[in-house]
């Protein structure tokens, strides 16, 4: 919150949001995220998991994942984000993915990547993979919206085929319930 950096005193919700998630009943732990992630918000127990392979890597890319599953938990309860005064949820839609991969971006903006990666433990393949992952957000952001929501976009026709497992955009939803309630 009193970061000089004004991209990063964006991401001042975050805090409030790691405040409502515990005060919820949530956990930030490790455990076995499955899958093939590397960590998940869950709306049901309300826990942000970071996958055990991270306990022990650097500090930074664990906070970078937690940045990610945290704006998901945001959205989840509403917490307001600059400029918005009240607490409204969000639903899970390809832009509340947009958000937490460009505050995920943001967060790795304050990091060297050369720096970082030479401290990416070679024994953990899995690091290795996720600060490259977090590094081609952070590249898609600074390109621009397009680039970013492009690159979230392959990664889920990558995960979900075409299909997308029920992601879709929020003004799509909003044509939709519309529809159902004329």
């Amino acid at each position: 919150k009193t970061s000089k950096d004004p991209a990063i005193r964006r991401l001042a919700y975050i805090e409030d949001t790691i405040e409502k998630l515990l005060d919820s009943g949530g956990h930030i732990q490790f455990a076995a995220p499955g899958d093939g992630a590397a960590a998940y918000f869950s709306p049901v127990t309300l826990d942000v998991v970071i996958g055990r392979e991270f306990a022990k890597a650097h500090p930074a890319l664990i906070a970078a994942l937690m940045v990610h599953e945290l704006t998901h938990a945001a959205d989840y309860f509403g917490v307001p984000r600059p400029g918005e005064e009240e607490w409204s949820p969000r639903a899970m839609t390809l832009e509340t993915e947009r958000n937490a991969f460009t505050n995920e971006a943001i967060f790795a903006g304050a990091f060297d990547p050369e720096e970082l990666g030479k401290r990416v433990d070679p024994r953990n393949p899995m690091e290795a993979k996720v600060l490259n992952l977090i590094y081609h957000a952070r590249q898609a952001y600074v390109e621009g919206n397009t680039s970013l929501m492009g690159m979230i976009s392959n990664s889920y026709t990558d995960l979900f085929g075409t299909h997308f497992a029920g992601l879709e955009t929020a003004s799509h939803l909003m044509e939709k319930i519309e529809v159902q309630n004329a």
